[in-house]
C-alpha cells in the first residue's frame, strides 16, 4: 500500500494532505444461478450449434420443396 501511495505522489495524482474513505456498499450475488465465464461460453457455443443445425435443416427443406415443385411442373407438362 505504501508503494502505491508513493507511486501516486510521484505522478502528482495525490499530495498526501487529504484522506478520504469510500463507504460504497455493493450487494454481491453468489447464488447458484449465476454464470461464470466458461458456462457462458458453453451456452453461446450450444446456441450457435443449434442455430447452425436449424439453418442446415432449413436448407434441406427448401431444397426438397424446390425439387418437389420441379417434379410437379414436369408432371403437369406431361414429362414423366
Amino acid at each position: 500500500m505504501k508503494q502505491f501511495r508513493q507511486f501516486l505522489k510521484a505522478q502528482n495524482l495525490i499530495d498526501g494532505q487529504l484522506v478520504a474513505i469510500d463507504g460504497t456498499k455493493i450487494k454481491a450475488n453468489s447464488c447458484r444461478d449465476m454464470l461464470n465465464s466458461s458456462e457462458l461460453q458453453e451456452m453461446i457455443h450450444r446456441g450457435e450449434e443449434g442455430i447452425n443445425k436449424y439453418l442446415d435443416e432449413l436448407d434441406i427443406l427448401i431444397s426438397w420443396r424446390m425439387n418437389k415443385n420441379d417434379f410437379i411442373r414436369c408432371r403437369r407438362n406431361g414429362k414423366d
